[in-house]
């Protein structure tokens, strides 16, 4: 494991490098134009094939055929730790449920909220498609004169609706399946796992 390293000022991440030299770099990390500090972090470590280790904020990590050794996390406030190290945990559990590559994690926009919940976009989708329908067929029947062409939108809406519910389903599974196993350890529910997040 890595030894202490003197502090600094900026938010980054210092890399001991073990292979193929001994070596030590130090990459900082400011808040973007939208995405803050802690998620191009989690853009680097993930490029990196970065593990969560047995200590707090230091990460294993080997790129092939190029080095390995551990990375550790400096400068960054207790939430944004624990929000790096949530996105790595919920990457650990969908390999533990059997995915090979998981459902992608939205990262954290500055002044924006993402939704990590799969339910309201399901729900979203098919509350959309029966008046779509509707609309569509009410047109049709040349019921709707004034809107002309107005069965235009169904047409294009409609299958964007139903891609929608497609691909949030498949998410949906994982994230049920994921959250029952973490309830089934008596842990906390990790950041990107919760009913709000």
């Amino acid at each position: 494991m890595p030894g202490e390293a003197s502090p600094v000022a900026a938010r980054g991440v210092r890399t001991y490098q073990s292979w193929p030299e001994t070596a030590e770099f130090f990459r900082r990390f400011d808040d973007g134009r939208s995405l803050p500090a802690r998620s191009h972090t989690i853009t680097f470590l993930m490029r990196a094939g970065a593990k969560r280790s047995e200590s707090f904020s230091v990460f294993s990590y080997a790129e092939h055929c190029r080095s390995s050794g551990f990375m550790r996390l400096e400068g960054f406030s207790p939430e944004d730790l624990q929000r790096i190290d949530d996105y790595f945990r919920v990457e650990e559990i969908g390999h533990e449920l059997g995915y090979p590559k998981p459902p992608a994690q939205a990262l954290d926009y500055l002044g924006r909220s993402v939704m990590r919940n799969p339910v309201p976009f399901v729900v979203l989708g098919a509350v959309m498609i029966p008046p779509l329908v509707i609309l569509f067929v009410l047109s049709m029947a040349g019921l709707l004169p004034q809107l002309g062409g107005i069965w235009v939108l169904p047409v294009c809406v409609i299958p964007l609706c139903v891609l929608m519910i497609a691909l949030q389903v498949r998410r949906l599974r994982w994230w049920v399946r994921a959250r029952a196993l973490v309830r089934a350890r008596g842990e906390r529910m990790p950041y990107g796992l919760g009913a709000v997040d």
